[in-house]
């Protein structure tokens, strides 16, 4: 909610238990804001579980991919405030987790 009540482009979400990688991790983030359009939420996968789909760059940094099927795993997402619109609009009653409830979408 503070995402779209503070009518912020975007946010990082973490879980509590994260822990990023330097420089690598700023690397990701930037590589995903190249690519970014409101609407969007962007992944950090800490494991591999996706088959790889369309790659959007690549290079000796983060790899930015669509996958075929989204991961389980959310232990760290960049969600724009259209995204985060679309997901509470959608959520009224809740009932699973957020990995799991984008994968179906």
């Amino acid at each position: 909610m503070a995402i779209v009540d503070q009518q912020l482009d975007a946010a990082l979400i973490l879980e509590d238990d994260v822990s990023l990688k330097e420089p690598f991790f700023s690397q990701a983030i930037n590589a995903a804001l190249i690519h970014m359009v409101q609407g969007d939420v962007v992944r950090f996968a800490f494991k591999k579980r996706e088959r790889t789909g369309k790659i959007l760059s690549s290079g000796n940094g983060p790899r930015v991919m669509l996958p075929q099927h989204i991961g389980l795993g959310m232990q760290a997402q960049l969600v724009t405030r259209e995204a985060a619109r679309t997901m509470l609009e959608k959520t009224q009653h809740f009932d699973r987790p957020v990995d799991t409830y984008l994968q179906l979408c």
